[in-house]
């Protein structure tokens, strides 16, 4: 199980670190696109505990792992996983790191690997609280419910339609839900705990 875990999830991980850049750069107060826009910058820092299910059509039981992380607009983002292996994976604007269990570091560059920062590109308009440039990969729904929120993102240009039918964020104070909808029916749910700013 763990061979099939690190083949399968620690490929799919790059994407979801890189959707992680999107869903921690959210408010705590968003009722509109607007007032998202003007929240974007107000944490420097998060940190905080995460579970990820992976859902996988063949696959009877979903691939579980946990483990903590750090968000920071200076250092971008540290994802430590420590069950049921240990992964450490650090992703920045133009740089990303991997590191799993005892094996030797491996580094991808923005200049050598373009589509794999593909995503992160994208997402740091979300920081920069940028909603044009989005507009023109993503449709937006953002709902209220009492204290809180949901945004759902629907794809609309190359490659996000062609792996996501769509991503859905959950939160109030903090994200407290990230669900990735693939188009072949696969899905992903990460469960956030314990943030801190």
């Amino acid at each position: 199980m763990k061979n099939l875990f690190k083949k399968m999830g620690c490929t799919h991980v790059k994407k979801i670190l890189c959707i992680l850049i999107l869903c921690f750069s959210l408010p705590i107060f968003s009722m509109s696109l607007s007032i998202l826009e003007k929240n974007l910058n107000q944490y420097q820092n998060i940190t905080g505990s995460f579970t990820q299910d992976r859902i996988i059509a063949i696959l009877k039981k979903p691939l579980r792992s946990s483990g903590t992380f750090l968000i920071s607009k200076k250092h971008g983002l540290i994802w430590k996983q420590t069950d049921p292996f240990n992964l450490r994976v650090i992703l920045s604007e133009n740089k990303m790191s991997q590191k799993y269990q005892n094996q030797p570091e491996e580094s991808f560059t923005k200049d050598k690997n373009p589509s794999l920062f593909y995503f992160t590109s994208l997402f740091t308009q979300l920081f920069e609280g940028d909603f044009e440039q989005l507009k023109t990969n993503f449709t937006f729904e953002l709902n209220q419910n009492a204290d809180t929120w949901t945004l759902t993102l629907k794809p609309k240009t190359m490659p996000l339609n062609k792996i996501f039918e769509k991503i859905t964020i959950k939160g109030n104070k903090f994200i407290n839900l990230l669900v990735l909808q693939e188009i072949r029916g696969d899905k992903t749910i990460i469960r956030f705990n314990n943030q801190k700013k």
